[in-house]
């Protein structure tokens, strides 16, 4: 156990996600193993050169966003070989975590934004009842007497949605079951978008900040093992999603009454940081192994 709370945990994994990233820029620019073998990775075929890398890091400079201003961007390594061909990668230290951590105002108008459509009214009235945050005459007025169905803190004994200004899936169920169902229908038939929002794109509107693979590498910080290397292109995990039925590509989750929905790749959650509710989409190793085949 590594002792640290949440926020703790939060930034250590962030400060030493931006090491690593430093660590493999130095490593591939010096290594010509370890770069043909990432060059194979992503195109097919090793490369004898040594490529130019460049790192986000936490001093990078923010993209421009789609909804005006600056966005981070969705790119931690740009790898370019003397061949011309570049590799745009997310980088992933852990099988699982954080994929992306969004507003729901911004994830709709992100949403609407990056591919010119327009997110249905009952769709938005279902996201933000999912993820928040509610205020209090909302919240009584949507429950018409009734109460929450989803789980009870055992601290207090008191509602968690109440305590979380949101509801979960069983108790949207039963207050607004015509805007839960049309949200979790859009979420099935615009799950390859959303999943390329997650990995590739976000908010940014510029393909140089848009990144075209994964790369899983995940090592042992005490001893520097690699545990595993996997590079994915991005396009694959949406395309395997596209040819999935569309009823299986998101369902409620199990627990605490439906607090999360299950995705291919993961799952989406609401997320309580500082500054209100958020839309939190994780990732999983396991899960995008699966929906590959691998």
């Amino acid at each position: 156990m590594s002792g640290r709370n949440r926020s703790e945990g939060w930034t250590h994994a962030k400060l030493s996600g931006h090491a690593l990233e430093q660590q493999l820029a130095a490593a591939l620019e010096s290594n010509a193993a370890l770069s043909s073998t990432l060059h194979l990775d992503c195109f097919g075929l090793p490369e004898a050169s040594v490529p130019r890398v460049a790192a986000g890091g936490i001093g990078a400079s923010h993209g421009r966003c789609v909804l005006g201003g600056v966005t981070p961007s969705k790119t931690d390594l740009v790898v370019r070989w003397r061949t011309g061909r570049t590799a745009k990668i997310s980088l992933k230290k852990s099988a699982g975590g954080q994929v992306w951590l969004v507003t729901p105002e911004r994830f709709i108008t992100g949403f609407e934004a990056q591919y010119g459509v327009r997110v249905p009214d009952a769709v938005r009235t279902g996201l933000r009842f999912f993820i928040g945050p509610l205020s209090s005459k909302e919240m009584r007025d949507a429950l018409g007497g009734k109460p929450p169905l989803g789980p009870i803190r055992s601290k207090d004994g008191k509602s968690q949605e109440l305590h979380q200004e949101r509801f979960v899936a069983d108790t949207l169920a039963a207050i607004i079951p015509s805007e839960w169902n049309a949200t979790l229908a859009w979420m099935r038939h615009e799950l390859p978008r959303i999943a390329e929002l997650c990995f590739s794109r976000g908010l940014c509107a510029d393909s140089d900040a848009q990144a075209e693979f994964v790369w899983y590498y995940i090592h042992d910080e005490a001893s520097g093992e690699v545990l595993e290397s996997r590079v994915i292109p991005l396009a694959s995990i949406v395309s395997a999603i596209s040819k999935m039925p569309s009823s299986s590509r998101a369902a409620v989750g199990p627990r605490n009454g439906g607090s999360t929905v299950t995705l291919p790749f993961g799952f989406l959650q609401m997320h309580r940081p500082a500054g209100g509710n958020q839309v939190q989409f994780h990732h999983g190793l396991d899960a995008i192994k699966s929906t590959l085949g691998l």
